[in-house]
């Protein structure tokens, strides 16, 4: 029980560092992305998407972001939208895009 009470309490520690981050610099695409990851590993969907399309506003060319967004609109059944996002991706990281079809596929 300790350790998903220290996970817990780390999570929570790193995402206020990432929003601390963000509110310093609005323009750091890398505190967006690292709240997305986050978010998205604790299946906080909408938020990981708030945090992924900050991302992206910030630095639209940021493969990551669009294949994290891509694959999280696969996973809640957004299709048009994780299409969407393969569709970026195959512009700027290949090996991303297929990844993303790929999941897309199952």
């Amino acid at each position: 029980m300790q350790r998903v009470s220290a996970n817990l309490v780390e999570d929570a520690d790193a995402e206020a560092c990432y929003l601390r981050a963000a509110k310093a610099n609005p323009k750091e695409s890398r505190a967006y992305l690292g709240l997305g990851y986050l978010c998205a590993a604790q299946n906080r969907a909408d938020d990981a998407i708030s945090a992924l399309q900050k991302a992206i506003e910030t630095k639209p060319k940021l493969a990551a972001a669009h294949f994290n967004l891509g694959m999280i609109y696969a996973a809640i059944g957004k299709k048009d939208e994780a299409l969407k996002e393969y569709q970026v991706l195959q512009g700027l990281d290949k090996t991303l895009a297929e990844r993303l079809k790929q999941a897309m596929q199952h």
